[in-house]
């Protein structure tokens, strides 16, 4: 390690903040003297300037659109407020103007939710993405929620027994998402599949090794059928109905090594 203790601290002291400045000895921020709302109000003394979680918010948005035009990315950026950085209404208030969606991490985080529902400050488009260790109330607030059609509820796990105890309090459908995982060994069959495709094909070998390699677009194709699919349904549960299209293409690769890749041509000279 190259920097020592004190440079981090020298660092961490001298580092700009365009908020503050000292003028006559007194600190000000944001225009405001802190030794007048001192005197009044006394120490120990916490302060939210509520336009700089706007201004930041919009910042980190700026950030990435900025990074995503450089790169040519065509997703989506949704900015989700961690609600543990701040559980007052009065900042998430302020933080919703914004557009924003919302990360918890706790069971009380998603009590608050309800209640900003409650008064109209949010609906169930939310994403909500569910950070954190899930104690049993947790699990049960995330279960209820996913129940009650908050669809756009994501738990990130932590251990296999979460996804056990969400499996058994959630009566919709999320078995759909070990699907997802099939993914994973797919990949084994690469190999395979490009020696069923070129057996016996002689010197037609390289035209069909190059043919074989430019199909890999239908990678790219699926996942958007997929999403059309989603945006079709429009009900929530269309994620769960674009699946069929990996089913689909599961059932024809198992044709495909059981029946479609023999050579049924082998009457066509394939040597020079």
């Amino acid at each position: 390690m190259k920097n020592k203790y004190i440079d981090l601290i020298d660092q961490t002291f001298e580092f700009p903040q365009d908020e503050f400045k000292v003028e006559d000895g007194e600190l000000y921020f944001h225009g405001i003297n802190m030794m007048d709302i001192i005197n009044q109000y006394g120490t120990p003394l916490k302060i939210t300037y509520l336009p700089k979680i706007s201004s930041q918010i919009q910042r980190a948005k700026r950030m990435f659109n900025v990074a995503m035009a450089k790169s040519d990315y065509k997703g989506s950026y949704h900015y989700c407020y961690c609600t543990k950085s701040s559980h007052f209404e009065f900042v998430l208030r302020e933080a919703l103007k914004n557009d924003i969606h919302i990360e918890t991490s706790s069971a009380f985080d998603l009590n608050l939710i309800e209640a900003l529902e409650a008064e109209g400050a949010v609906d169930r488009n939310l994403y909500i993405i569910c950070n954190g260790f899930k104690k049993p109330a947790y699990i049960e607030n995330i279960a209820g929620f996913a129940n009650s059609g908050w669809h756009n509820i994501i738990p990130v796990l932590d251990n296999m027994h979460e996804l056990q105890d969400l499996d058994a309090l959630v009566n919709v459908p999320i078995n759909a998402a070990l699907l997802v995982f099939v993914g994973l060994c797919t990949s084994v069959m690469w190999g395979g599949i490009f020696n069923l495709a070129v057996e016996g094909l002689g010197k037609y070998t390289e035209k069909a090794s190059g043919i074989f390699m430019a199909l890999v677009c239908g990678g790219g194709i699926l996942p958007l059928l997929q999403n059309a699919i989603v945006d079709y349904t429009n009900n929530g549960m269309g994620y769960l109905t674009s699946y069929w299209v990996i089913v689909i293409a599961l059932i024809f690769l198992l044709y495909y090594a059981v029946v479609g890749s023999k050579n049924v041509n082998k009457d066509i000279p394939v040597n020079d």
